[in-house]
C-alpha cells in the first residue's frame, strides 16, 4: 500500500468551501486503496477539532497555523518580487521542514498556494500538483471585468499577478511528475503554458446523495445565488447580478425575492440585505435549505476558473437554472436541455423570468441535471480517474530533479 501526503491551504473539514469540498472528497477517494497523510494550514484553534473527524480516512493529520501577512506588506513584497502573491501569502518554515522529512510515496499539493512545497518533498517521493484553477487565466479574466467595470486598483492588481503567474505556474506543473486539472478546459489552459505538460483531468463532483432534490414545491419566484461572497469573481457576480440583472427581473416579477447566501460576505454584499426583495444569508451551516426554496438558481458569473461546485449541487437538487456561459463552464451541460444559458443582462433576466413562469421547464431541466450528476459527477462515478492517475504514477520510473521552486 503506497502513502499519499495531501498539502491542503486549509483543512477540508467542515466542507464548507470549493477547494475544501474537492481537498475532502479526493482524501476519501485515495483512502480506499492507499495510506493517507494530510498536512494542513490552520487559522484558529476551534478548527482542530476537525482532525478527529479527518482521521477516518487519514492516519497522520498534522496541522500548522497558517501565516498572517498584512495586506499592505503583501502588496509590497510582491510588487517587488517575481514571485506572484499566491506563490508567497502560505510561506511557512515549519510547514516547510514537516515536508522535508516526511516519508511518502507521493505528495500531493491541493492548489497553487501550496505547490512551493513539492520542491521540499523527498527525493523518492512522486510529487502531484492538482490545480483548482488555471490561475493565470482567472486573473486574466478577472482583469478584463475590473476593467470594464472602471474598477483600475482591481485591474492593475489582477494584470500584475496573471502576469506573474504565468511563470510561476508553469514552472509547477513542469516540475511535477503529474498535474490534474479540473476541466478539460483548464487542462487546455494549462498545456497553452507548456505544450509537452501532461495534464491529467480530475473533475470537481458532487454528493449526489446528499444534495437530493426538495420534496415541496419551492416558490417560483424565489431566485437563489450561493458561493463563497469574499470570492472576487462570486462578488462580481453579485454586484452585476444586483445592479444590472435583478431590476429587470423586478420589474416583470414586482414581488420576486432573491437570497446570496454563503462564507463571509464581504461588505458591499452584506449592504444589500433587506433591498429590493433580497436576503444575504451569510455562512450557512448546511445550504440545503437555500436550494430546496429556491424557484431559480442564478450563476452569473464572469471571472473566474475551473468548475463550480455551486452549479453541480444545484443540479444535483433538481433546479432550474439560468448561468452565463462562463458559469458552466468545466461542466458538460447543454443549453435548454440542462441549464439556460445567457451572456447579457437583458437576455439572462429573460430566461429567468420564463423560467419563473413556467413550472414544466423547470421539472424538464431539473430531471436532466440531476441525471447528468447521477452519471458523470457523482464522487463514486469520479474515483477510478483518481485511481488510474496514481496507478500510472507509481508505476513509472523516472523522475524528474532540479526544482526551480524553492520556499519563498
Amino acid at each position: 500500500m503506497s502513502r499519499i501526503l495531501f498539502l491542503t491551504p486549509q483543512l477540508p473539514h467542515p466542507p464548507h468551501q470549493g477547494a475544501a469540498i474537492r481537498n475532502l472528497n479526493l482524501i476519501k477517494i485515495a483512502a480506499q486503496r492507499h495510506e493517507v497523510a494530510l498536512y494542513s494550514f490552520v487559522r484558529s484553534p476551534h478548527e482542530r477539532q476537525a482532525a478527529e473527524v479527518l482521521r477516518e480516512w487519514a492516519s497522520e493529520v498534522r496541522m500548522f497555523r497558517a501565516p498572517k501577512h498584512g495586506l499592505a506588506g503583501r502588496a509590497l513584497r510582491t510588487a517587488f518580487s517575481a514571485t506572484p502573491d499566491m506563490g508567497r501569502r502560505l510561506s511557512s518554515p515549519e510547514f516547510a521542514a514537516a515536508v522535508q522529512t516526511a516519508r511518502a510515496d507521493v505528495v500531493q499539493a491541493e492548489g497553487m498556494e501550496m505547490a512551493q512545497y513539492l520542491s521540499l518533498a523527498q527525493p523518492g517521493s512522486r510529487r502531484v500538483l492538482d490545480c483548482h484553477n488555471a490561475e493565470w487565466v482567472l486573473q486574466r479574466r478577472t482583469f478584463a471585468v475590473d476593467l470594464g467595470r472602471g474598477r483600475p486598483v482591481g485591474a492593475a492588481y489582477s494584470l500584475l499577478q496573471w502576469l506573474k503567474l504565468r511563470l510561476y505556474e508553469r514552472r509547477a506543473c513542469q516540475d511535477s511528475h503529474a498535474v490534474i486539472a479540473v476541466s478539460k478546459e483548464d487542462r487546455q489552459a494549462l498545456c497553452m503554458l507548456d505544450p509537452r505538460l501532461r495534464v491529467d483531468v480530475m473533475p470537481n463532483g458532487v454528493d449526489a446523495g446528499f444534495f437530493t432534490p426538495a420534496v415541496e414545491p419551492p416558490r417560483a419566484e424565489t431566485f437563489l445565488f450561493t458561493g463563497a461572497l469574499d470570492f472576487r469573481p462570486n462578488v462580481d457576480a453579485v454586484l452585476w447580478l444586483v445592479q444590472d440583472i435583478w431590476p429587470l427581473i423586478r420589474w416583470h416579477l414586482p414581488e420576486a425575492e432573491l437570497t446570496l447566501a454563503g462564507r463571509a460576505p464581504l461588505p458591499p454584499v452584506r449592504r444589500l440585505h433587506g433591498r429590493d426583495g433580497i436576503r444575504v444569508i451569510p455562512n450557512p451551516p448546511d445550504i440545503r435549505p437555500s436550494f430546496a426554496t429556491a424557484g431559480v438558481y442564478l450563476v452569473p458569473v464572469r471571472a473566474g476558473g475551473g468548475s463550480r461546485y455551486k452549479l453541480l449541487q444545484a443540479l444535483s437538487m433538481s433546479l432550474g437554472i439560468v448561468s452565463t456561459t462562463l458559469g458552466a463552464e468545466g461542466i458538460a451541460v447543454a443549453d435548454g436541455k440542462h441549464v439556460r444559458l445567457a451572456d447579457d443582462a437583458n437576455t439572462f433576466a429573460d430566461l429567468a423570468v420564463e423560467l419563473a413562469r413556467d413550472r414544466q421547464q423547470r421539472a424538464r431541466l431539473g430531471r436532466a441535471g440531476r441525471d447528468l450528476v447521477l452519471a458523470q459527477y457523482d464522487w463514486p462515478v469520479l474515483a477510478p480517474r483518481l485511481w488510474a492517475i496514481y496507478d500510472h504514477l507509481l508505476g513509472r520510473g523516472s523522475a524528474r530533479t532540479g526544482s526551480p521552486f524553492a520556499l519563498a
